[in-house]
C-alpha cells in the first residue's frame, strides 16, 4: 500500500489510475490469504508450518487457490496487482525516477516474504 499513497501523490493521471487499480486488487487479494490463512488454522489449531506438509494431498483445491493468491501477492504478471503496480511504477518514474528505483526494491521484498 505504500505503492499507492506514492502513486497518489506523484500526481500523474497513470499513477492515480495505477492507485486506485492496486486498491481494488489488494481489496480482494489480501482477505484471500487471510482467510486461507484461517482455514488451515481451523483445520489444524496450530501455525506451525511444519504440520502443513503434505496438504496437497488432502486439500488439493484449498492448495490451488492459496497459491493463486499467494501469486496474486507478489504481482506476477496477469494478475491485477502486477497491472496496479506497473502503473503506479511508471506514474512514479515519470516524476521522480530515483524514488521510483528504490521503490521498486520492494517488489524483491515481496517476492522474498511470499515464498
Amino acid at each position: 500500500m505504500a505503492i499507492v499513497i506514492m502513486a497518489i501523490f506523484s500526481y500523474s493521471f497513470q499513477s492515480i489510475q495505477g492507485a486506485l487499480f492496486l486498491s481494488i486488487a489488494h481489496g480482494i487479494t489480501s482477505p484471500g490469504l487471510f482467510i486461507c490463512a484461517g482455514i488451515l488454522y481451523d483445520r489444524f489449531h496450530t501455525r506451525t508450518l511444519i504440520y502443513y506438509r503434505g496438504i496437497t494431498i488432502y486439500m488439493p483445491l484449498f492448495s490451488i487457490i492459496f497459491f493463486i493468491f499467494t501469486l496474486a501477492n507478489m504481482a506476477t504478471p496477469l494478475t491485477g496487482n502486477f497491472i496496479g503496480e506497473y502503473l503506479c511504477f511508471l506514474g512514479i518514474f515519470n516524476q521522480n525516477p530515483i524514488l521510483a528505483v528504490l521503490a521498486s526494491l520492494s517488489i524483491i521484498l515481496v517476492a522474498a516474504y511470499s515464498i
